[in-house]
């Protein structure tokens, strides 16, 4: 956990940094809580992978790995360009946003479901789906 926090903190101090004018309340909050939504579904992902031979809760976790794949690597490039970027990219970044909350909620349903998934990986399912809905309404106001 030390660790985690560690490279948030200097996630933070790099962002700031290359951000020209600063940034916003709302950039630091989403840089601080989107590597706690990734690695909460990664970690649910491959608690399910690991330990469920039913299909459609491995389909779920598969899918989840990719959605989030996908977003991490747009938040990526979105962060690295700062305000250079073009709207298009912006908004598919968005959207790609609201497919984390359906993995999220679809890996949620089919972990409770299966009863070989441990307790953990559940809870980190739960917890991947609230917090990723957080950046959209934050970033839709």
């Amino acid at each position: 956990m030390k660790k985690i926090l560690i490279v948030l903190v200097l996630m933070l101090f790099a962002a700031e940094e290359s951000s020209a004018g600063g940034m916003s309340k709302k950039g630091i909050f989403h840089i601080a809580t989107a590597p706690l939504i990734t690695i909460s579904g990664i970690y649910s992902s491959a608690q399910v992978l690991r330990n469920s031979d039913h299909e459609p809760t491995r389909a779920a976790a598969i899918t989840d790995l990719v959605i989030l794949g996908l977003q991490s690597s747009g938040g990526l490039v979105t962060l690295i360009s700062n305000d250079d970027i073009s709207p298009v990219v912006r908004r598919i970044h968005r959207i790609i946003g609201f497919g984390v909350i359906a993995s999220g909620l679809w890996l949620s349903v089919a972990n409770t479901v299966d009863d070989r998934v441990p307790r953990s990986a559940r809870i980190a399912a739960y917890g991947q789906t609230v917090m990723a809905v957080g950046p959209q309404l934050l970033f839709s106001f």
